[in-house]
């Protein structure tokens, strides 16, 4: 059972996944870090053919700082970026032969026009609101990555995921202990 974490989750994915942590990857930190302002998502994955690009974002008693950055594009522009740098590491790493065998499975998957699924797994203090008007909060907000994202075309799904509302097919996500 694959265990990742990242800020303060702990993801624990199902035999059935095969992903890693693109961002720590020695591909990643050898060569696509290298170029000025690249970033990447936090875990890349398959399952069951679909592709799954996750960044993790935990703003959790970071309200008042990270509130512009959910109003604005700024969060949702983010996003694509690494997505789109994610994209390019999977295409170089798969070009140079130390990496080849390693990114087959994605790179193929990407080539296939296979189903790829793009998650920002945002954590946030609960709002004050009713259950109706955070659906409709979370629904503004997708829309507005689906806009940043529209280029990788109309078979890829942008999902806003969290603890409450896991979208990540057989994974379970808690808490880790604050040390």
């Amino acid at each position: 059972m694959p265990i990742l974490e990242e800020q303060n989750l702990r993801f624990k994915f199902a035999d059935t996944w095969q992903l890693f942590q693109l961002d720590e990857h020695p591909s990643y930190r050898k060569w696509i870090e290298k170029l000025d302002g690249t970033k990447a998502v936090d875990f890349l994955g398959l399952h069951k053919n679909n592709l799954y690009f996750i960044e993790i974002k935990d703003f959790r008693g970071y309200r008042i700082q990270n509130k512009s950055r959910l109003t604005d594009s700024e969060l949702a522009v983010e996003f694509g970026q690494k997505v789109k740098d994610s994209i390019a590491c999977i295409v170089g790493s798969y070009r140079n032969p130390v990496y080849t065998d390693f990114y087959r499975d994605y790179f193929q998957n990407l080539e296939s026009g296979q189903a790829i699924k793009l998650v920002l797994w945002l954590e946030q203090e609960p709002p004050r609101d009713d259950y109706e008007k955070r659906r409709m909060q979370y629904s503004i907000q997708s829309n507005l990555y689906k806009q940043k994202l529209r280029w990788l075309g109309t078979n890829s799904h942008v999902l806003i995921s969290n603890k409450e509302n896991n979208l990540l097919p057989e994974t379970a996500v808690s808490n880790l202990p604050h040390t």
